[in-house]
């Protein structure tokens, strides 16, 4: 609504409101209250007039303003056109200019795409003007051979016709000169004309230029030649055929057989050389028309080709955008191979070092890493170099590569001559220390080494020099007796050692002992199984040194290994146990036993003889053979930092070890090895009281003599076969600590006071 509607609504509704009262105060006329009534009414016209004199005199004051205001604002908008018309016309002036730049830039543009295409196309044109004349020049050489060919052809010919006709002449002159004495000087005069043409034509033939319109004037000079020479030949014919009709026979005669002789010849008559001429100079009329055929249909073709110019451009564009593409591809792929994206820092050490070698020419291509977390070990290709490239090169920069990839060590390059891989050891950060929650996983701690080991009773025992054999064994003996009540026998050729640290007591002193004692074993395991001995009591033999004493037997090793390989088959079933101790790994040392003899005892192989003893069992595949390996590496290095912290000797007492241990008809697991000493024989006597039958014990007696096997041959032992379980160890625990139960069915049965389990005797 308008500000002047508004003011009209106002007013009208005061005039309404003022007839309103008017209509009320006249009603008041009739009341008692007249006066009010005149007043009201009075009231009312006048505020009615006023109101209609102010809605005059208002809309006349609001009309004067609004036509004020209405006159301002189109000069305003009269101004503001003014100005918006001339900014549009520079608006549209500018407009214009930059269409007519555009199209000057457009112009340029397509001038100089046409004078490239015309250059262009003159180029081509040019190249195919210069392969049309080179052609053209390949077949004048061509012609001009052949024509040079021809020349010497048709001199060749007039030159020897010259001279037939001079032999030819000069034997007709001399041979009728003698015949017809009468014809001298006739003949000599046709003689001396033949010579004279001769001569003359041999000097036109001399001045016969070699070109190639000089043929015709050859052939002409050899027809001429001949038909010269024939007219004077034919003059001493008929001079000589006067005298006489017989002579005239002869000549005619004669004249036959010159013509048959040219016959015989091949000479060509002259209707036949001008025929020749005729279709020579018909060829090359011919060719020149075809030589004008040949450039006008390539100028043709030349115009022709001009309208695929363009497409020919957009081609060669196209072409260079895919060159330029396989250049980038080139480029890409002949960059060395990284690690992307390098998410761990052994790869970026890697690719720290493959960077810095591509700098100087060499290619380190990633192949691998081994991450440890705190190192890592990288490996790398080298074939893609051009020649070969050698460690010691790479290692020139080591310093270099360690202030670059900030490891704590030097980096040394090695090469792997099976792979032809080159790798490097790096070491990113401080080695953490070693948490044997983790190592636990991989081997049985020493808390449960008794556990594990106290049902052994034929054990095998192998480690280097200063591994600690001696003290597992006695750990090994001592944990088997407190189990198993029995009389220890240790057989120790190093008992005057500095290194003897034995507490079990001795009855071997000397490698021969232990012959002895071994042989005393397997006769005595051979008496219980044929019943001359009672196997009640519980036996543990322990040999040291056996691949020693192996070395200083003479000529028994063979008596010596079966003897061994009987008691490890048999031992266990008479309650006899034997522990053999030795350096090597190898069951080579047995003479007569193989690998599959050793699979009835159980194998302890200490620290690194585990490798020799993963290598050489028949038992594990390859790839069991990696994971032991890599288990056992594991191992190794705990070990090896528990000791560095601690700092620990490997002949330390309370050092890390461990073994492997292959037992019967069981997977091979590796075992923590407890300290030396953790098992003694006070405790044996402590808990069994054992001790007066251990001072019983005393050395095998050297004149002490055993019966024989029942085989009469000790190293037959071997191969006898096995007589079964007979022991009278519970089969539930193997433990001997019973008592007697009775008898059933004649044989003796007997009541295990460890597990409580009644068991006749056999089985």
């Amino acid at each position: 609504m308008s500000l002047e509607d508004r003011f009209n609504s106002a007013t009208d509704f005061i005039g309404v409101l003022s007839l309103g009262g008017v209509l009320v105060s006249g009603l008041l006329l009739l009341t008692p209250v007249q006066g009010v009534g005149y007043i009201g009414i009075g009231s009312g016209l006048g505020a009615f007039t006023a109101s209609v004199v102010t809605k005059k005199k208002h809309l006349q004051i609001v009309n004067e303003q609004i036509d004020a205001m209405t006159t301002q604002h189109r000069a305003e908008v009269s101004a503001k056109e003014d100005e918006i018309l001339t900014q549009t016309a520079a608006a549209n002036n500018l407009k214009v200019t930059v269409n007519g730049l555009r199209s000057n830039v457009k112009s340029l543009e397509s001038d100089k795409e046409s004078h490239t295409l015309e250059l262009s196309r003159v180029q081509n044109h040019a190249e195919a003007l210069t392969s049309q004349n080179q052609q053209l020049r390949q077949h004048i050489e061509r012609v001009t051979g052949e024509l040079d060919r021809l020349i010497d052809l048709a001199r060749t010919a007039v030159e020897e016709a010259l001279g037939e006709w001079d032999i030819k002449i000069t034997s007709l002159a001399t041979t009728k000169r003698e015949q017809y004495p009468k014809l001298t000087d006739r003949l000599d005069a046709l003689l001396s004309e033949a010579q004279d043409l001769l001569s003359d034509y041999g000097v036109k033939l001399a001045e016969t230029p070699r070109k190639w319109n000089s043929l015709g004037d050859l052939l002409s000079l050899y027809y001429c030649v001949n038909d010269d020479l024939t007219n004077v030949k034919t003059k001493a014919i008929q001079a000589i055929a006067k005298l006489s009709n017989q002579e005239t026979q002869l000549e005619l005669q004669e004249v036959s057989e010159i013509l048959e002789e040219w016959r015989e010849s091949d000479l060509v008559p002259r209707d036949k050389v001008q025929g020749l001429v005729a279709k020579y100079e018909a060829m090359l009329q011919e060719f020149r028309l075809d030589l004008n055929n040949r450039f006008q249909s390539t100028l043709a073709i030349a115009e022709g080709m001009e309208s695929q110019v363009t497409q020919d451009e957009e081609f060669f564009l196209r072409l260079r955008m895919k060159v330029k593409e396989l250049e980038e591809k080139v480029s890409r792929l002949s960059k060395p191979l990284e690690y992307r994206p390098a998410t761990r820092q052994d790869m970026k050490v890697s690719n720290i070092f493959t960077r810095y070698f591509e700098a100087l020419g060499v290619i380190l291509d990633r192949a691998g890493s081994d991450y440890q977390g705190y190192e890592a070990t990288l490996w790398f290709f080298t074939d893609r170099n051009q020649r070969l490239i050698m460690v010691d090169e790479l290692n020139e920069h080591s310093d270099r590569l360690q202030a670059l990839s900030h490891t704590l060590n030097s980096p040394q390059f090695k090469l792997d001559p099976e792979s032809g891989l080159v790798s490097v050891s790096v070491a990113l950060s401080k080695k953490p220390k070693a948490d044997s929650k983790d190592i636990d996983r991989l081997w049985i701690p020493a808390s449960q080494f008794e556990q594990t080991v106290k049902g052994w009773s034929r054990v095998r025992l192998t480690g280097g020099s200063e591994s600690g054999k001696s003290p597992t064994a006695e750990n090994l003996a001592v944990v088997i007796l407190k189990h198993r009540s029995g009389v220890p026998k240790l057989y120790n050729p190093q008992h005057d050692s500095v290194k003897n640290y034995w507490t079990l007591p001795t009855v071997g002193t000397s490698h021969k002992d232990s012959e002895k004692g071994i042989e005393s074993l397997a006769k005595r395991v051979d008496a219980r199984a044929n019943g001359d001995e009672s196997r009640d009591t519980f036996e543990l033999s322990v040999f040291d040194e056996v691949d020693s004493t192996m070395s200083h037997t003479k000529g028994k090793k063979a008596v010596i290994g079966g003897n061994v390989n009987f008691i490890i088959k048999q031992a266990s079933h008479q309650n006899l146990g034997a522990i053999f101790i030795g350096q090597n790994a190898n069951v080579s040392e047995y003479p007569g036993m193989d690998r599959s003899d050793w699979n009835s005892a159980v194998n302890v192989h200490i620290g690194a003889n585990a490798y020799d003893a993963i290598t050489n069992s028949n038992r594990f595949t390859h790839d069991e053979q990696s994971k032991l390996k890599q288990t056992a590496d594991r191992i190794t290095e705990f070990c090896k930092l528990k000791n560095d912290e601690l700092g620990l000797e490997k002949t330390d007492p309370q050092a890390y070890r461990f073994a492997l241990v292959i037992e019967p008809n069981k997977k091979p697991y590796f075992i923590e090895l407890p300290a030396f000493g953790t098992y003694t024989l006070d405790q044996l006597q402590q808990q069994q009281e054992l001790a007066p039958a251990v001072v019983s014990v005393a050395p095998d007696s050297p004149d002490k003599t055993l019966e024989p096997l029942k085989t009469r041959n000790p190293s037959g032992a071997a191969i006898e076969p096995q007589s079964g379980y007979v022991g009278s160890g519970c089969p539930g625990c193997n433990s001997t600590n019973r008592k007697k139960d009775g008898k059933y069915q004649g044989r003796q049965r007997y009541h295990c006071k460890d597990c409580g389990k009644r068991y006749t005797e056999g089985e």
